[in-house]
């Protein structure tokens, strides 16, 4: 029997299964959860950003590369924004050209997985002849011709609670059928086993997609810990209130 994980690595480690290295999490636009930004491992080469003194409405946002992409190929011939979607890894085929501040959370948090010289290319329109570019060995963005042909590199992004493996499903390896077996192994300490029912309790109330999961994944944010790791710190806790107020009702009761 092993315990299910929510398995979120290290920024900079590969994210196994999930199509590239993991950059970190970003603010989502507009009022939208917060994305985790994964990067492809390389260069898919040098493409144009296409369409030279086209105005592209759609594809301005500094935070949405994914809609940005959308409307440079739904509108036209752009090659740096084909050749991301066009890539897939890990059974993922929803890459897209970075936005602006996508690349600079890069060129923060992972600049050694990019080339130290020569500019890359993001989805981030500037004008109708310019779209902004990073350079990662000094962490420059600037806009500059669209004419040009500059690295390219896929990134993909999505929200923690998109995840299968936040799903409470009693299904074979999910969450809610290791706390099933947990509560059927005898004997269990007291305190382990009112835990075990706790942990269970919270599996299925918090890591549904929703107010009580954004709730538990910012309080274990705050506190540095993993998901599972906060769950099971909150479930001892509760099942140290229940024994506390087992032993307080066990005294009352002999002392009346």
């Amino acid at each position: 029997m092993s315990t299910p994980a929510i398995s979120i690595p290290r920024i900079g480690q590969p994210w196994p299964g999930q199509g590239g290295i993991y950059a970190g999490a970003i603010r989502g636009a507009e009022g939208q959860p917060d994305r985790h930004i994964v990067v492809a491992a390389a260069d898919l080469g040098e493409f144009a950003w296409g369409d030279h003194g086209k105005d592209a409405p759609g594809a301005t946002s500094d935070l949405d590369g994914a809609a940005n992409t959308r409307t440079l190929v739904a509108e036209g011939d752009h090659p740096a924004a084909h050749a991301c979607v066009e890539f897939s890894a890990d059974g993922h085929s929803d890459f897209y050209l970075p936005a602006r501040r996508e690349l600079a959370l890069a060129a923060a948090n992972v600049p050694e997985v990019f080339a130290k010289e020569g500019w890359y290319w993001s989805s981030t329109q500037a004008s109708r002849h310019y779209a902004f570019a990073q350079y990662f060995e000094h962490g420059r963005s600037y806009w500059l011709d669209e004419g040009n042909e500059f690295r390219v590199r896929p990134f993909r992004g999505f929200i923690l609670e998109s995840l299968d493996h936040l799903n409470p499903s009693t299904a074979e390896g999910g969450p809610g059928a290791f706390f099933g077996e947990l509560q059927a192994i005898e004997p269990l300490p007291l305190r382990d086993r009112f835990a075990g029912l706790a942990m269970h309790a919270h599996l299925i109330t918090d890591t549904v997609p929703g107010e009580a999961c954004n709730a538990l994944l910012e309080a274990a944010q705050l506190a540095g810990r993993h998901p599972l790791d906060h769950l099971a710190l909150n479930a001892y806790e509760a099942a140290d209130a229940m024994l506390r107020a087992r032993a307080a009702g066990a005294t009352a009761e002999a002392a009346s």
